[in-house]
């Protein structure tokens, strides 16, 4: 006795827009506030302020980032801003239990770490994506300036790492804004090949 022909498969597209406006929105942020604390715009003693600030803005975005990038299947942007999220919140946490302006040497071997792997990560991404990686280039020169001052290095390092923050911000930015531009030009999904309206 036959049980007839299989039912027919139903496929079902869910779109995901891109993540690199979230990822590249956290960083401009996070870098413009660790700037400014570094260059002196923001007191020392307010740094409690800026690492809450980092961990309740910054973490939340790259973190929902790299959610989203995974699921789109972006190995390469998860990896980016998982790094860059975690990293901003070792620097925000440690921060957050220092004393105001005292130097801390794990926090420095922590952000050296992440800047390490944010370099990495950029060369990756430089492949396809230029401006994200030029971003992700100087977040990496900002966290390297940041390890180096938090492991006992001169003020030199600090202000270093602000001007690198302040260029990683910049184009940080950018990066967010040409990829909210991208994603407007695509259009409505129903309009992309493949897609069809339900019946």
């Amino acid at each position: 006795m036959s049980a007839g022909p299989p039912a027919p498969a139903a496929v079902v597209l869910r779109p995901l827009g891109s993540p690199l406006a979230l990822g590249m929105s956290g960083l401009s942020v996070a870098s413009l506030v660790m700037a400014g604390h570094a260059l002196g715009w923001v007191p020392s003693g307010d740094v409690h302020q800026v690492s809450v600030l980092v961990l309740v803005t910054v973490v939340p975005l790259q973190a929902l980032a790299t959610v989203f990038a995974l699921l789109a299947r972006d190995g390469v942007a998860a990896g980016a801003t998982a790094i860059m999220a975690a990293t901003w919140a070792a620097s925000g946490a440690g921060r957050l239990m220092a004393t105001p302006g005292a130097q801390s040497p794990a926090l420095g071997l922590a952000v050296l770490a992440g800047g390490g792997l944010v370099a990495l990560s950029a060369a990756t991404v430089a492949r396809t994506k230029r401006v994200p990686a030029a971003a992700m280039a100087l977040a990496a020169a900002h966290f390297a300036a940041m390890g180096v001052h938090e492991l006992g290095g001169p003020e030199a390092w600090q202000d270093a790492g602000g001007v690198f923050g302040l260029g990683a911000c910049a184009i940080a930015a950018a990066a967010a804004v040409l990829s909210e531009r991208a994603e407007a030009a695509v259009g409505r999904v129903e309009d992309e090949p493949g897609v069809r309206r339900p019946l």
